[in-house]
């Protein structure tokens, strides 16, 4: 192996920074499994940006104003999404996505029970756009800690995962 090999503790996702190529950086192990599993894990923020009013309305709740100011709150809770990238300065990557995960995954089956319910509904979406906002933060944040200073500039290609996922949302 050369020089340029990176030299990870995936358990921690601790790095020996040395110097690598960013085609190299693009092409390996982390990369991709940050890429992949990030761009499955924001369908589900991106679906609900894009349809939680025809949602509610399918539902019973027809009152546009109410609905306009569920996209409100909700659009705050995505701006608050600085406490996702504060707990990983804080805590392991790896529990803080995980802890991302297993709420989007309760808010998102959980949704057609509390669909019929205007304050539990605002609620659902409120939560599943904070979790969504946490992918914009917690992936440069993990890249950083990954590829040193080389990060934040393959967050520029890692940015890419958004369009694919919304891509893969009108094919859906």
């Amino acid at each position: 192996m050369g020089k340029a090999e990176l030299k990870a503790d995936l358990k921690n996702l601790k790095v020996v920074k040395e110097e690598m190529s960013m085609t190299r950086m693009i092409f390996s192990q982390q990369f991709f499994v940050i890429y992949f599993m990030n761009m499955l894990s924001i369908i589900s923020g991106f679906f609900a940006i894009n349809n939680f009013k025809q949602y509610g309305q399918l539902n019973g709740i027809t009152d546009e104003s109410f609905l306009a100011w569920v996209g409100s709150a909700a659009a705050i809770c995505n701006s608050i999404r600085f406490v996702w990238s504060y707990a990983t300065d804080h805590f392991p990557y790896k529990y803080v996505y995980a802890v991302l995960l297993v709420m989007q995954i309760v808010l998102d089956f959980t949704m057609p029970f509390v669909s019929k319910s205007p304050g539990l509904f605002a609620v659902w979406v409120s939560l599943i756009l904070l979790c969504e906002g946490g992918h914009f933060t917690m992936v440069p944040n993990v890249l950083k800690k990954i590829y040193g200073d080389k990060g934040t500039a393959l967050y520029g290609i890692a940015f890419s995962y958004t369009s694919i996922c919304s891509i893969m949302i009108v094919v859906l």
